[in-house]
Formats: structure tokens, C-alpha cells, sequence
């Protein structure tokens, strides 16, 4: 028999020709630019979270091991039932958007470096019980397709927080204020100790001076110093969040850089006993919208007097100038008001303009007496009366037990707050009546089923009253209430605006439908009731529904004789669609009318065919 054997050396140079081979077939292909497909993982952080929490899906493409770029990425991500999912951002270029509300993540067009790494981040919500099971099994690039990636997200089994944020209003000017309410649900089986949060604003938020911090989340301490973006709750006293309950906590935050600012805060974690395990429950995230005033309306806005000075008793021209800086945008439905009384005490409009247009609101504070307006100080006011959406809360009494309409009752030992104090108008949604206005009221919305918290409003002032002005029995009262409202002097009910309903009034007592385009005049008789120096003025303002988009207050005293706006105000042109449109006249009577002056109008009539199609109408 015949037999070969190669020696050791022979076998060693095989091998090395054999790896050689395979190490210039390999480098071959490198050199030639072909790739394998970029490796794709998925995370979530935290990957436990309560029901109506969110996580942070960071999804990385690793093409660390290719020595080229890689192009034309895409993708999609189908949300589980029950789950939700926004984009956040992207490192690796492209388009990145969700579709069907939130059901479905879509990328496409992106790239990934030579050697490198990038990721592609999202906020997922969670909306009922998990685990859910997120899978991209469709990724594709210039190179082909990558491997399908997979995570996870888990609810814990006992202690089950639901972490959630929103603005009150989510949409303020630059400087204007809003609410931010964090709602915290207990959703699970057992109690909740040591809740503990942080959250870091955006440049666009800071928190508000002052703060106004208020909640009845259970064994908390927070800290939040005005003019910061920072709020930090951590656990104070050992007691628990029972299982089932919610609580709030809300703060006040000023806008102050345009531009949309998403926050999101950190992971929410409790304990179900004191030294247990800690459990988390997902973050909160709310966006709030900040728009420049300048962006909205581009105007200027000027008067002057024509003729200065004037001699006592004699009439001079007040020029209004309203320029329109827009070289795109058409402005209509102008408005303006003027005090002349503010302006000049005696100062009264003697004529109104004729054609050439219709006027949209002439006002007449003249006064045949003198005086000017009777409370002239911030009012303090209380938002923060809970109706049934919350905790029920009655009136407010102080420590003294006076309650909130008395002339005794003291707004820092309440025990309901904070008071906070404001010029008026106070109103938030946008009041007709108060163009401009900033939002400062809270409650709309802000109910954990998305109704209004509040239902009634309280305001408070003083005003002086002089030896002479108690003589005066009849009073009015000049005032802008959405929806209803009612006036007590010195503790003793004035007045109640025709949409408030009879018999005794609750916080949860709601008011038929307000006027909010204007103010509108109540008879008061104060004869008995005012006192020589310092008295007190309260109003309640109530809501119309729990659904109503917007709440507002504005009131003054006038004395029976100064009253010249008992007559009439010249709202519109009537006959803009007759023959005879765009011609009016009129002028002011300063003793003319039923209780001081009058507005004497006569708008139609004025044409050739004046007898015959545009009737006479004058007051």
C-alpha cells in the first residue's frame, strides 16, 4: 500500500494561503463599496409605565462595522392597540412622521455615517394595560434589509400611576401666563408612597412670579422658584396616594420666547411600602404655544388733539390715527374705547362722525358732576373653588371664620387659595368684551375628564366714599360678567345679573348664557349701606356650563348723578345693506337723557330717495 503524509510545514503554508485568500476575497469586496445592512435596536426609558404615562422610544442604527455611509433608510412602526406614539427627532436625517393619530411612526430619506451610529427618538403613550410588543420589521436601506428589532413596553402589576401634564391655556402670547396642571392617578391595587417627579423646561417656559403652587398630592415637597424652568417634587411626610385616587399639582408659567415648546419631565416613581422597591411611572409631556404679539397684528395707534390748547368751553378736534404697518394683511372689525373723563377731568364729546362709514362703539363717560371712577385699585380674585369635577369646595371662610363677602374677610388666611390680585379685565378664553386681554384665569379644561374645575369665581376690592357721595341713593353698575354674576356691598347682596337664577347661590350654581361682546348697566339702591371712608365690594362670576371656553369680570360703581352713560351708546349702522348705506349722524347730549346723558343717532335717510327706502331711525 502505498500512503502520503505532508509534513507540519506544507500544512501550515496551506492554511495561511487558504486565510489569505479569504482575507483579499474580503477586502475585495469592501474596496468595492458593497455593505452589509446597518444593525437596528430599540429601547424604551422607562420601558414600565402607568396607564396614560409616556416612555422615550430611542431606536439606534448601528453601522459601525461598514467603512461607508449608508443611505435611503426607512421604516414604519404600527402602534399596538391602546398605545400611541410622536415624533420627537432624528439624528439620522430624513422624514420623520406619525399618521392615523398616533397609530403609526413613518421614516424615510435618512443616512447613517461611515463608522458611526444614530438615533431616531419618539414619546409613547401608553392608554390602556400592557405588556405591548413594539416591532420594525420593514427596515430598508440602499443595501437592503436590516433585521427586525424589538422592545417591550410593560405596566406594573400593583402599583399602577398614571402621569400626565397639559397648559391652561396651551396657547398665550409672549409674557402671558398659563396654568400647568400635573394629574397623577393611582390606578392600581395598592397605595402610593413617596411620589417623586422633576421636570426641566424648555428656553421658551419659566416659571411665573408668583409661582402660585398649589395641589393635594399627599406627602410631597416642591420646590419651584420663580423666573427658573426648573420644578422638583420629592417625598415629605410618609403618607400615601390611596389606591384609586388623583391628585393635581399646579403651578403658574409665563411664556417668554415664541415658538412651540415641548415638555417632557422625568420618570414619575413611588413605593408601595416605606423602603420597597421603587416603581415607575412614566413620564409627563404637554406642549404650550408662544406667539409673538407682533405676529399677530402689525398696527399703529395714535391720537391727538388738533387744537391745543383749548379754552375752558370751547371745542377742539381729537384725531384717532390707525395705521395698518401689514404690506399683506388686511385688518377689519377695528375697535376701540376712550375715556375722555381719565384723560381730562370735564372732557366730553360734543359731536360724533358723520358718514363716510359706520362706527363701530362711541362710549360717553361725560360727567355732569365730576369724579372719576370709584375703585381704582387691583382686585384680588380666587380661582381655585372646585366644583364637582374635583373636590366640591364650598365658599371660603378666613381663619377668623368670616366668610369671602364679608367686609372683615381676610384673602391670606383663606382657606381656600392662593388669592392672587390683578387689574381688571381678569379673564381667560378670550372675552369679546376684553380684546387683547391677557388669559389669568384657571379652570377651564382643567378637570381630569376635560371639563372646567371651576364653576364660580370670587373677586374682592374697597372703595372710598365721600361725605357728599352718601347722599346718593341710586347707583349703577357698570359691568362685563361671563356668564352671570353677583355684587354684594359691605356684605349685603346689590345686584344679580338677569342670567343668574333666583333662591340661594352655590360654587356649583350655574348661570344662564352672558353677554360678553359688551358691558351692561344694573341699577343698584346702596341707601343705608355705604359708610363714610373704606367699603367693601365682592363679586361672585358664574359659568354657563362645564364646557364653557372662557370666563371674564369687569365692574365700576357710578354714583346715581354722574351717571352719563345712562342713555345711549351707538353700536352700528343698521342699514348697511339699503340703498342708503354708510350715511349717519348724531351727537351727544350731555342732559338729555333718562338718567344723565344721551347719544341722539339718526343713521338712513339722508339720500335723494331717502322718504321712500331708508326710514328714519334716531334715539
Amino acid at each position: 500500500m502505498n500512503s502520503h503524509t505532508d509534513s507540519p510545514c506544507r500544512l501550515t503554508l496551506s492554511r495561511f494561503l487558504i486565510w489569505s485568500l479569504g482575507f483579499l476575497l474580503a477586502s475585495s469586496i469592501s474596496f468595492a463599496g458593497v455593505a452589509s445592512p446597518p444593525v437596528v435596536e430599540m429601547a424604551l426609558s422607562p420601558d414600565t409605565a402607568g396607564v396614560g404615562s409616556t416612555s422615550e422610544l430611542t431606536i439606534t442604527v448601528d453601522n459601525t462595522v461598514n467603512p461607508g455611509p449608508i443611505s435611503q433608510l426607512a421604516f414604519t412602526l404600527t402602534m399596538p392597540a391602546g398605545v400611541t406614539i410622536r415624533a420627537l427627532s432624528s439624528e439620522c436625517g430624513g422624514t420623520l412622521t406619525t399618521e392615523n393619530d398616533g397609530a403609526l411612526l413613518r421614516f424615510s430619506g435618512g443616512a447613517v455615517d461611515t463608522s458611526s451610529t444614530c438615533e431616531i427618538k419618539a414619546l409613547v403613550t401608553q392608554n390602556i394595560r400592557g405588556p405591548h410588543n413594539l416591532t420594525i420589521d420593514d427596515f430598508t436601506s440602499e443595501v437592503g434589509p436590516s433585521a427586525p428589532a424589538f422592545t417591550t413596553l410593560f405596566t406594573s402589576s400593583e402599583l399602577v400611576l398614571g402621569f400626565s401634564k397639559r397648559f391652561v391655556p396651551d396657547l398665550v402670547p409672549l409674557g402671558g401666563r398659563s396654568t400647568l396642571i400635573y394629574t397623577i392617578e393611582n390606578r392600581g391595587t395598592t397605595d402610593a408612597y413617596n411620589l417623586s417627579f422633576s421636570d426641566f423646561f424648555p428656553p421658551g417656559i419659566a416659571i411665573a412670579t408668583p409661582p402660585s403652587v398649589s395641589t393635594n398630592c399627599p406627602g410631597i415637597s416642591i420646590t419651584a422658584i420663580n423666573g427658573t424652568q426648573a420644578i422638583e417634587v420629592s417625598p415629605e411626610d410618609p403618607i400615601p396616594l390611596p389606591a384609586g385616587e388623583t391628585c393635581t399639582l399646579t403651578l403658574e408659567v409665563v411664556g417668554v420666547a415664541p415658538g412651540i415648546h415641548l415638555s417632557v419631565s422625568s420618570n414619575l416613581t413611588a413605593v408601595r411600602s416605606i423602603g420597597g422597591d421603587l416603581v415607575s411611572g412614566g413620564l409627563a409631556v404637554a406642549e404650550l404655544e408662544v406667539i409673538d404679539p407682533a405676529s399677530i397684528l402689525n398696527v399703529s395707534f395714535e391720537k391727538e388733539f388738533l387744537d391745543n390748547p383749548i379754552a375752558p368751553g370751547e371745542s377742539g378736534t381729537l384725531l384717532f390715527s390707525i395705521t395698518n404697518n401689514s404690506a399683506t394683511d388686511t385688518i377689519t372689525n377695528l375697535q376701540f374705547t376712550d375715556d375722555l373723563e381719565a384723560t381730562l377731568p370735564g372732557l366730553v364729546a360734543t359731536e360724533i362722525p358723520s358718514s363716510g362709514g359706520s362706527i363701530v362703539r362711541a362710549t360717553f363717560d361725560g360727567d355732569a358732576g365730576g369724579g372719576g371712577p370709584l375703585i381704582t385699585e387691583a382686585w384680588d380674585y380666587l380661582d381655585r373653588i372646585e366644583n364637582e369635577n374635583g373636590n366640591n369646595d364650598g365658599y371660603p371662610v378666613d381663619q377668623n371664620g368670616n366668610v369671602w363677602n364679608s367686609v372683615s374677610f381676610d384673602v391670606a388666611t383663606s382657606n381656600i387659595g392662593p388669592w392672587e390680585s390683578e387689574d381688571v379685565p381678569i379673564q381667560v378664553g378670550g372675552i369679546d368684551g376684553f380684546p387683547g386681554a391677557p388669559d389669568l384665569l384657571f379652570g377651564i379644561g382643567a378637570a381630569a375628564n376635560g371639563q372646567n374645575l371651576i364653576t364660580t369665581y370670587l373677586f374682592r376690592n374697597t372703595f372710598e366714599v365721600s361725605a357728599d357721595q352718601l347722599t346718593e341713593t341710586e347707583w349703577l353698575a357698570n359691568y362685563l360678567f361671563d356668564d352671570g354674576g353677583v355684587i354684594y356691598i359691605n356684605g349685603s347682596e346689590v345686584f344679580r345679573t338677569p342670567s343668574m337664577p333666583d333662591g340661594a347661590i352655590e360654587t356649583i350654581t350655574l348661570a344662564g348664557l352672558g353677554n360678553e361682546s359688551g358691558f351692561s348697566t344694573g341699577d343698584l339702591s346702596l341707601g343705608g349701606l355705604l359708610v363714610e371712608g373704606t367699603n367693601s365690594i365682592a363679586v361672585e362670576v358664574h359659568q354657563n356650563t362645564l364646557e364653557s371656553s372662557d370666563v371674564g369680570f369687569q365692574v365700576q360703581l357710578i354714583p346715581g348723578s354722574q351717571a352719563a352713560a345712562g342713555g345711549f351708546t351707538y353700536v352700528d349702522d343698521p342699514f348697511q345693506d339699503t340703498p342708503d348705506p354708510d350715511f349717519s349722524s348724531g351727537e351727544v347730549d350731555p342732559t338729555g337723557g333718562i338718567r344723565g346723558g344721551a347719544l341722539q343717532v339718526q343713521t338712513g335717510g339722508q339720500g335723494f330717495f331717502a322718504n321712500f327706502f331708508s326710514p328714519e331711525s334716531s334715539g
